[in-house]
């Protein structure tokens, strides 16, 4: 199969899966806010969500190294299907007591994306030539952004003007396509022989490598507490509800803005990177992730609050490239 066929069936596996994740998570983070009206609720999808996510990311890149990864792929994608129709029955009123069941549903959400990275990042570097990785790695980021962007934004628009029950079934639909570009994808499991089996020494050794060199350690600490206090856009349907008096549609908006930032961002820097100092622009970068969400702590009109999420992307992408 030639380069470009396959990077399609990935990049379908990708797209899909991404398009599932976000609709399914602004609609999640509404169908809580309709039920409890209360910002605690809303703090614990993210919870919910991180707990089994750390529990298997350290394994899962391990795992890409010496199982199928196409079989892991397809496991991601079962589980964004499985999830999406697990919440469209408690939408219907099928499932009984929707809170807690929801929140089970978020935490095999965090499942499949402790999967999806690892196995899509394992698949690109083992079906795109190294000579073409520059190229490929360039549609399948703009690919990428595309969906965090519209993902938000189509999902808040359906709740609107559809329903919870319609904006979960295509996020099922989303997962399906997303196992179909796996089906589709032909390679064959490449296995290095001089690599550990044992998952412990394999951690230990990135462990290790990690601490060994500390401008690394350093600037993923600083980056993990800016992405850390990121997570503050969990309580955006109790802000959007309470504060702008607003419907599903704008949270759509707030949540794609992020997004719709970092593309800016992405653009910029491709014609005006960052070749000295990058130090003092990551440590603004995290102050400016900070100031943008002063800015939503304030209260203010819409068209200010829009420009405050922007603004965190950008900070955010600065610091995690540089």
């Amino acid at each position: 199969m030639k380069t470009s066929k396959t990077f399609r069936t990935l990049l379908l596996y990708r797209v899909g899966a991404t398009l599932s994740y976000q609709i399914m998570m602004v609609a999640v983070g509404w169908h809580l806010y309709e039920i409890t009206h209360s910002v605690v609720s809303l703090g614990l999808i993210g919870l919910a969500e991180l707990v089994p996510y750390f529990a298997l990311a350290l394994y899962s890149g391990h795992a890409v190294d010496h199982y199928s990864r196409k079989f892991i792929s397809a496991i991601a994608s079962t589980i964004h299907i499985l999830v999406a129709l697990f919440l469209t029955a408690i939408a219907v009123g099928w499932l009984a007591p929707p809170v807690p069941l929801i929140y089970t549903a978020v935490g095999f959400i965090g499942i499949a994306r402790a999967l999806l990275r690892p196995s899509y990042q394992a698949l690109f570097g083992q079906i795109i030539p190294r000579d073409q990785l520059t190229k490929y790695m360039a549609y399948a980021n703009a690919s990428f952004q595309i969906c965090v962007v519209a993902g938000p934004g189509l999902g808040g628009l359906m709740i609107g003007f559809t329903s919870l029950t319609w904006t979960y079934a295509f996020a099922t639909l989303c997962g399906c396509i997303s196992l179909y570009g796996v089906t589709l994808i032909r390679v064959r499991q490449e296995k290095s022989s001089n690599q550990t089996t044992h998952f412990l020494k394999s951690f230990m050794q990135g462990f290790d490598y990690v601490k060994k060199h500390e401008l690394i350690l350093s600037t993923m600490a600083l980056d993990m507490f800016a992405v850390l206090f990121g997570g503050a856009v969990s309580i955006l349907p109790a802000f959007v509800s309470e504060i702008l008096h607003a419907g599903p549609e704008v949270l759509g908006i707030l949540r794609a803005a992020p997004a719709a930032g970092s593309v800016l961002t992405g653009v910029y820097l491709a014609s005006h990177p960052i070749l000295n100092d990058s130090g003092k622009y990551l440590f603004g970068a995290v102050a400016g992730f900070g100031l943008a969400f002063d800015t939503l702590q304030l209260g203010q009109p819409c068209s200010e609050i829009m420009q405050g999420l922007r603004c965190m992307p950008r900070a955010a992408q600065k610091s995690i490239l540089h």
